[in-house]
């Protein structure tokens, strides 16, 4: 329907078109039938149309399209949202709380391991300590044996006096030190073959 005042042009003028059915008189008398839009929320984060109906939806009706976020909203005269709703979906759920459970498993078996290796550090330790502290011992009383065996054939190389002891560290006649050999292989006089000991 033309309005009265407005001069008829011809159809290849979209402006004049668009105004015609602005002005239509299902417009004007607001005889339009509303719709609504369900839309969900996809992993993208676009909504997406599930369904449009004459009638709203209820939050619980959605479930029945699975779990995610919804929106439902009407489309006349302007898009209008009526409520928005999050189904959750409890599979995930469950494996979210399942993926916690290990989780917290594994944390207490690492917890478990590290005071096992410590545990076992101290105890290789204690032993350690023990076992030196033995072997200490041990050399003690084999120094204080040595001391007390006389050696025969050991002399001063400075003034030529005999040593009585093997573990004698000074000399009895000019008090110099005496500086056993460490680590210089020892010759063997008595032997014909001429190997050394380490």
């Amino acid at each position: 329907m033309n309005h009265p005042n407005r001069p008829t042009l011809a159809p290849f003028f979209p402006i004049i078109n668009v105004i015609n059915l602005a002005d239509s008189e299902g417009v004007q008398k607001n005889t339009f039938v509303q719709k609504y839009l369900l839309a969900r929320k996809d992993e993208l984060g676009h909504y997406r149309k599930v369904q449009t109906s004459y009638e709203p939806v209820s939050p619980e009706e959605a479930q029945k399209f699975g779990p995610g976020r919804y929106v439902l909203r009407k489309c006349l005269p302007r898009f209008e949202t009526v409520w928005t709703y999050t189904v959750a979906d409890i599979a995930k759920e469950d494996q979210g709380a399942s993926q916690l459970q290990k989780l917290d498993r594994r944390t207490k078996y690492l917890g478990y391991g590290l005071i096992g290796s410590f545990g076992t550090q101290a105890l290789g330790f204690g032993l350690s300590h023990l076992r030196f502290s033995q072997i200490e011992d041990r050399i003690a009383r084999v120094e204080t044996a040595l001391r007390s065996l006389p050696v025969q054939g050991l002399y001063c190389t400075l003034c030529s006096t005999p040593i009585p002891t093997m573990l004698q560290e000074f000399c009895n006649g000019c008090g110099n030190p005496i500086e056993w050999p460490k680590n210089s292989p020892t010759k063997n006089v008595t032997s014909r073959r001429g190997w050394s000991l380490p």
